[in-house]
């Protein structure tokens, strides 16, 4: 190494390497963060562009509806309900599902139930109709709304308040079987009688459709195919149901279904039994057909087949 090497500065050595000194560095880097400061300035920039046309938007929407009514048409829910109750008998049917006598009969019904009223502008007729409009058609609460012309909130209320007046009312018309007496349809035919006189009735499940949010779909996805509840409905030899266990989803079993029941208030009393189908298993209280018998007699009868066993033939043709 010469003399003239050893003599060169470090700032010289950088700039022959190719790396900026401290006095050119410190303008590329203060470059630098100008530009950074530019870039968060824009984006903050766009930001609040974003949010002041949003707001601008919701005010607009919501100053460009007001004082412009929602329920507008010449029909109220009162006139409506009238309209449908005192119009053709099948109308009323088609859209509550019910005869006009039951219709009037559960308004009765709902009357007798000591309970402080929703709203005391609304009759009880009307409310029963956007009970029954929802749930015999499982309608929306929008679609309420337009049909009976009244807010989302007061929908909800008298849906709600309907629900408990129709749960207040069971007790008064789900009743047990009498364990004393024999029952009429039984005592009275000889095919029947000695045979069943402890039956107290029938009971099975039937799978009714249901709505579910989608992430809870899965459960109630029966073997048919479609979203349901298994109910587990109970009558007697007068076709009254005297039991139901309502809740449980489309792919429990019925024979689940029903020990659930009997392990809360679904009571038999020793000695007395019900009739079902070959699903739920032969127990002490549960008298199901033999394996492999033909009992389904609507099926029997358009078949022209008769049950197999003279034993079958007493009990397959259920008295139902």
């Amino acid at each position: 190494m010469t003399a003239e090497e050893r003599h060169i500065s470090p700032t010289a050595a950088k700039k022959q390497d190719g790396i900026p000194s401290e006095t050119t560095a410190k303008p590329i880097f203060d470059a630098m963060e100008l530009e950074l400061e530019d870039e968060i300035q824009q984006q903050e920039e766009e930001t609040i562009a974003i949010v002041a046309v949003a707001l601008l938007l919701t005010t607009l929407t919501r100053f460009g509806t007001q004082g412009i009514p929602y329920n507008d048409l010449p029909l109220s829910g009162e006139d409506y309900t009238i309209a449908i109750l005192q119009g053709n008998p099948r109308r009323t049917l088609d859209v509550f599902r019910v005869t006009t006598p039951t219709f009037m009969f559960i308004c009765r019904e709902l009357l007798s139930v000591q309970m402080e009223p929703v709203s005391k502008l609304l009759q009880i007729e009307e409310q029963l109709a956007i009970f029954l409009y929802i749930v015999g058609h499982n309608n929306s609460n929008r679609q309420a709304q337009d049909c009976f012309q009244h807010s989302g909130q007061t929908i909800s209320k008298v849906f709600r308040h309907v629900l408990e007046l129709l749960v207040q009312l069971a007790p008064k018309f789900f009743i047990q079987p009498s364990h004393e007496t024999i029952p009429h349809q039984i005592q009275t035919n000889p095919k029947f009688s000695p045979f069943f006189d402890k039956c107290l009735g029938a009971l099975d499940g039937v799978h009714i459709p249901a709505s579910v949010p989608a992430h809870k779909t899965a459960p109630y996805q029966n073997r048919k195919g479609f979203l349901s509840q298994n109910v587990l409905g109970v009558c007697d030899f007068g076709m009254r149901f005297t039991y139901m266990r309502v809740g449980w989803e489309g792919t429990a079993h019925d024979a689940r279904v029903l020990r659930d029941a009997r392990s809360k208030d679904f009571k038999i009393r020793q000695g007395f039994f019900y009739l079902a189908d070959a699903g739920y298993g032969l127990s002490r209280n549960i008298l199901v057909p033999y394996r492999g018998t033909r009992y389904h007699l609507r099926e029997q009868a358009l078949a022209g087949q008769r049950p197999e066993t003279e034993v079958g033939a007493i009990y397959n043709p259920s008295p139902f």
